[in-house]
């Protein structure tokens, strides 16, 4: 998930003019971007990179590489009720296989490859590229930090296979990784709009909830099943391209029912 800083930018984010005052925005922003960068070059330099290149996973994990890579610069945009469009991406169930299986380093350097190429390509400012990419490395490590917490594993580890075992702690590491990205960007948002952070990190469980958690299964499986080659890997883009179908549809029909179709402005049942 992302958010846009740029009021003018037509590609994903809040779209709204700044109603807050900029100093705490901005504010926010930069701290947020400091403790990402920071952290983004700590994990890339501490993890065991030699490792990487040896042993069975190594195309694995090339293929969920570029799996990350695809799914980031080909999101799927989702008008809001509110006039809002966020953008979702397909990375996400193989950012959390990497995490597992390549570790930390390997999966916060990908999606930050992945982020700043879709940012170029959709010539987005380099505060905005920055910013997510930040929130998007603090996602990554405080996922990591609850995976390896509750399966036992060390914070920076070799590629290892992952059994059906770790499957739980998996799936509790996503699940802390989706909501560290939802509430650092529901801070922009919060503080864009003049609403509570609550009642943003409540719209986006609302609109998103049902599309995260089968994203978070296939990264789970995919984790699993990555020691059975590319093959089987290849078997999950089905499921995450129907999850992105499914959630554009919602989002679609979210925004017909409240606007008029043909001027795109809220129809009569908004005016009472």
């Amino acid at each position: 998930m992302e958010v846009g800083l740029n009021p003018d930018s037509r590609a994903g984010g809040a779209r709204r003019r700044f109603l807050a005052p900029p100093a705490p925005l901005s504010t926010y922003v930069t701290v947020v971007s400091t403790l990402g960068v920071s952290g983004l070059v700590a994990v890339v330099f501490l993890s065991g990179w030699s490792t990487l290149w040896d042993g069975p996973l190594v195309w694995p994990t090339a293929f969920l590489v570029v799996a990350v890579v695809i799914g980031e610069v080909m999101p799927v945009h989702l008008p809001r009720v509110d006039g809002e469009v966020r953008t979702l991406s397909a990375s996400a169930p193989f950012v959390l296989a990497l995490l597992a299986v390549s570790g930390v380093g390997v999966a916060a350097l990908v999606q930050a490859i992945a982020s700043v190429a879709d940012d170029v390509r959709n010539r987005r400012s380099v505060k905005k590229s920055l910013f997510n990419t930040s929130q998007y490395a603090l996602s990554i490590i405080a996922g990591r930090a609850v995976y390896a917490a509750l399966a036992g594993v060390p914070f920076f580890d070799r590629p290892v296979s992952v059994s059906a075992g770790d499957i739980g702690p998996l799936i509790a590491g996503g699940v802390a990784m989706i909501a560290v990205n939802w509430v650092l960007v529901a801070g922009v948002v919060s503080l864009v709009t003049s609403q509570s952070l609550g009642i943003s990190v409540r719209q986006d469980f609302s609109d998103y909830l049902t599309t995260n958690v089968v994203l978070l299964s296939v990264g789970g499986i995919a984790a699993i099943i990555a020691a059975q080659g590319i093959g089987a890997l290849a078997l999950l883009a089905a499921p995450v391209a129907a999850a992105h179908l499914f959630a554009a549809a919602a989002a679609h029909h979210a925004r017909a029912a409240t606007h008029d179709a043909l001027t795109g402005l809220g129809n009569r049942g908004k005016l009472h």
